[in-house]
């Protein structure tokens, strides 16, 4: 008898630590985007906003502002001609614009340009990318979109709340320039010829 309960405890024990560990294998929040890896003053310098906040009267600053696709969809709304830019630092490919150029070429062409950087960077480059655009710089607020699923996903989810006229597939969800008209989609991941 004493031998069953001494074998049975340690079946229990053996599942109480398996649970546990199931348990407890969490996805840092923002790790993906690389949140974690930065200093405790840039942190400092990311907003989370509340899905309240009307983001349109922001003015440009030293911050990131953290918002969701329906706080930027109201300000697109107000601007006959609208770009959103997903921004990837140090990205060099064929869609990849570095923001000085960009905000020209949007400039030239009376666009008011939205940036969304998709990952946040410990070196300085970051910040000092956001001086050459003329809106302030927003980011992804990953504590409404599920902190715990994969960071992609939150893309595309802040992506529909963003895209609300058109039905969705994916190949509109993976780019990264998208150009509205009164907060309608008109285009996406143009070449810009800049």
């Amino acid at each position: 008898m004493k031998r069953n309960f001494k074998k049975q405890m340690s079946i229990l024990c053996i599942l109480y630590i398996l649970f546990i560990q199931s348990c407890i294998v969490i996805r840092v929040p923002n790790y993906e985007n690389g949140y974690s890896q930065l200093t405790e003053k840039n942190k400092e310098k990311i907003l989370f906003l509340k899905k309240e906040v009307n983001i349109c009267e922001i003015k440009k600053d030293d911050k990131i502002y953290a918002i969701n696709g329906d706080q930027l969809h109201k300000c697109l709304k107000i601007n006959e001609k609208s770009m959103v830019y997903f921004w990837t630092p140090h990205s060099f490919d064929e869609f990849s614009y570095p923001l000085l150029k960009i905000q020209s070429f949007c400039d030239s062409l009376e666009i008011s340009l939205y940036v969304i950087t998709k990952y946040y960077y410990r070196d300085t480059y970051m910040y000092k990318e956001r001086e050459n655009i003329a809106l302030p710089l927003f980011s992804i607020n990953n504590y409404i979109y599920n902190p715990f699923v994969n960071y992609d996903k939150q893309i595309k989810l802040f992506k529909k709340d963003l895209i609300k006229d058109i039905k969705l597939n994916n190949e509109i969800l993976n780019r990264n320039i998208y150009i509205f008209n009164y907060g309608k989609l008109i285009s996406y991941n143009t070449k810009l010829d800049i």
